[in-house]
């Protein structure tokens, strides 16, 4: 068994590293290249919401985009060889629970829900935000078999909570957090313009801070998704609690070679520090199990505040 085994989703990887939905895990070319490097596992690019119920496109066209996906996500599997994660992306209940179905018929091992959803309307409750994801699973677990991950805001009133909940409802995993992409302000034409904007490792301290949170309170899956750029960043992400991190800037910009300089890197410092397997160290600076509890919470803040004021000793 690979020092770097992992279990998510019910699936066992060799390895922590999971590509994300990206314009990577669309091209069979670039699929392959990633599984050379080491993919253990990769989330297909998403079937958008917004693709689908197109204005502009007729029913015809529409189910040829979908019977697209599917046959692309049957040849995924057909020549890969590792599991693959099917991607929801959207934020109504209408057709996803067909389209779920016809993803696991199509051969998916697992189903991400990824729901891109911005709460811009004044009229809209948390309560109703959180219904929004808590029904999609309700309605999906009733139809599909398939381990169900989410996709969850980073922007949540009460993420533990919404965890929970989520895992009550039937989703076996969760993923720390959707990244949504910032439209900026172009001073040239005072126009908001789409901008697409690569995540750095600072993003993902706060995903570890809440995998650490999360973990031992929800029996859950965890993935960490948005500024996972080093083997650092996963050592960190599974001392927390993480069990797999997700890639996709670092891959977009670096090739997906750079998966086997995060595994190396990971290697190394686990032979350095006596670590047989992820396990060993897997969740040790969860709050549940570090001496400070509250180092994870707001007291941690005023502490480094203190520290800053009175200067190095």
């Amino acid at each position: 068994m690979s020092r770097l085994t992992t279990n998510y989703l019910g699936l066992t990887l060799e390895n922590p590293m999971v590509p994300s939905a990206s314009p990577l895990t669309r091209q069979l070319r670039s699929c392959h290249e990633l599984v050379e490097a080491g993919a253990p596992a990769m989330v297909m690019h998403s079937l958008f919401e917004e693709d689908v119920k197109s204005g502009e496109q007729t029913g015809q066209e529409s189910n040829r985009l979908v019977d697209a996906h599917l046959n692309q996500l049957a040849s995924l599997k057909r020549e890969l060889g590792i599991p693959i994660i099917a991607s929801l992306n959207g934020s109504s209940l209408d057709s996803w629970v067909d389209y779920g179905l016809q993803l696991q018929q199509a051969g998916a091992d697992a189903l991400e829900l990824n729901i891109y959803f911005v709460a811009a309307d004044a009229e809209l409750s948390p309560m109703e935000v959180e219904y929004r994801y808590l029904g999609i699973i309700g309605a999906l677990k009733q139809k599909v078999d398939l381990p169900i991950t989410v996709k969850l805001s980073a922007y949540l009133s009460a993420p533990v909570n919404m965890v929970k909940r989520c895992r009550e409802m039937g989703a076996c995993g969760v993923v720390l957090f959707n990244r949504f992409y910032q439209p900026v302000v172009d001073l040239e034409s005072l126009s908001v313009v789409s901008q697409i904007q690569f995540s750095s490792s600072i993003e993902c301290a706060e995903r570890i801070r809440w995998a650490a949170i999360i973990r031992g309170q929800v029996d859950i899956d965890i993935a960490l998704s948005g500024g996972i750029n080093s083997w650092q960043d996963v050592a960190r992400s599974i001392a927390a609690g993480a069990d797999v991190t997700h890639l996709c800037s670092l891959l977009l910009q670096q090739g997906p070679e750079s998966l086997v300089r995060l595994r190396r890197g990971l290697l190394a410092w686990m032979d350095e520090r006596g670590f047989d397997s992820l396990d060993d160290f897997r969740g040790v600076a969860s709050q549940k199990r570090v001496m400070d509890p509250a180092a994870w919470e707001r007291i941690s803040y005023l502490k480094v505040l203190d520290t800053y004021e009175q200067g190095p000793s």
